[in-house]
């Protein structure tokens, strides 16, 4: 078979397989010999005739091929998810941190509306002359009956009978002896406290003006112990800066003006 036109071909591929279904599977070899394999052009034609499983073996190679990930595709698809993870992550920390923060600076807000409250209405019913400031640098201011005494970032320089040491007490002294040059120790019966164990006095400042008639009140708070400011600017004073705990950390600072009884309605 020297030479095989595009019809012989034709012709040869056509009784081959005639051939084959009329004998079956054992005379595909057979029938294969008939034609020379270049007559045989399309691959599938040429597997259909030598191998009878051709097909399905194509097929599962075609499956598996089509099932499976390239480590390329794999290695993607992992960097993606954990970008996905970190930037989830590093939001959800972001969250805590400012909920912290809120929390911390809340605390202030609430102890230290609690406290100017208490000293704005003392004031408004108090005369000037009543009010004793000479103690300011210890600790204590007096206004007529009732007194005033604290400790600066967390001192124990005033404390109780008992010997703790006080944070923001209003006490009842009709004597004005808390203010004396003896400075005598709080007795806790006559004591309420103002400020929780959370909480720390930075500074507290009363000054009554030239006039007598009003009354300038300056306190700054702090979170205390491990959630102290560490930090410290010349014109805000205590500050928090960084590190692990500094979402914890909150300072205000807060300040009022009142009139005195005898400064007017």
């Amino acid at each position: 078979m020297a030479h095989f036109g595009r019809k012989a071909a034709l012709r040869c591929i056509a009784f081959a397989f005639s051939l084959a279904a009329r004998q079956g599977n054992a005379s595909i070899p057979l029938a294969a010999r008939l034609c020379p394999p270049r007559a045989f052009k399309h691959a599938a034609l040429r597997c259909s005739l030598f191998t009878p499983n051709c097909t399905h073996v194509r097929k599962s190679r075609s499956l598996q091929k089509s099932q499976g990930f390239t480590l390329i595709e794999l290695t993607l698809a992992t960097a993606f998810i954990a970008f996905i993870l970190i930037f989830m992550i590093a939001a959800m920390l972001q969250v805590m941190s400012n909920y912290n923060k809120g929390l911390a600076v809340k605390q202030i807000n609430q102890n230290a509306r609690t406290a100017l409250e208490e000293m704005s209405r003392l004031i408004q019913s108090t005369n000037a002359s009543a009010i004793n400031t000479s103690q300011l640098a210890n600790g204590r201011v007096c206004f007529g009956g009732v007194s005033y005494v604290w400790n600066i970032k967390g001192a124990n320089t005033n404390k109780y009978t008992t010997g703790a040491a006080v944070t923001l007490v209003r006490v009842n002294d009709a004597a004005g002896a808390l203010c004396g040059g003896v400075l005598p120790n709080v007795d806790p019966a006559n004591a309420i406290t103002l400020l929780s164990d959370q909480i720390w006095v930075q500074s507290v400042n009363v000054a009554v003006s030239s006039n007598q008639k009003l009354v300038d009140i300056s306190m700054s708070l702090s979170t205390a112990n491990q959630n102290q400011p560490t930090g410290t600017d010349p014109i805000l004073g205590p500050i928090c800066t960084g590190g692990r705990d500094s979402q914890y950390c909150a300072v205000g600072t807060f300040s009022t003006t009142v009139s005195t009884k005898d400064g007017g309605g």
